[in-house]
């Protein structure tokens, strides 16, 4: 599953980096900060609900994807692969054991 999931994840950013305008995009400020914060709340909130990390990374990467792929098909929306790879990078959190993310609340735990 895991595997599917890296080789989709890849292409779909490929085309989105075909379309998208990198040079008019930034790596940083707010629209950069909430794409990190929804990916990691998506996942968290799956992780909760269903215990599997992968599921909870794989909803939120989809929810990113899937919402440039919105904006590659909608007039006057920019697809943006930098958005992309933030929210993917933002649902990636919850694949980190001990760290528990949801809505209104992040934690993290270490055993020994």
């Amino acid at each position: 599953m895991t595997r599917g999931l890296f080789f989709t994840i890849a292409a779909v950013c490929g085309l989105l980096a075909a379309v998208g305008d990198a040079r008019a995009d930034e790596w940083t400020g707010r629209d950069k900060a909430m794409h990190a914060i929804g990916g990691a709340v998506v996942a968290g909130t799956v992780h909760e609900l269903t215990g599997s990390r992968w599921l909870g990374f794989a909803a939120g990467a989809a929810v990113g994807i899937g919402k440039e792929l919105y904006d590659m098909r909608t007039p006057g929306h920019t697809p943006s692969i930098k958005d992309a790879v933030v929210t993917i990078a933002g649902a990636s959190l919850v694949a980190v054991p001990g760290l528990r993310i949801g809505p209104g609340w992040i934690t993290y735990r270490m055993e020994f």
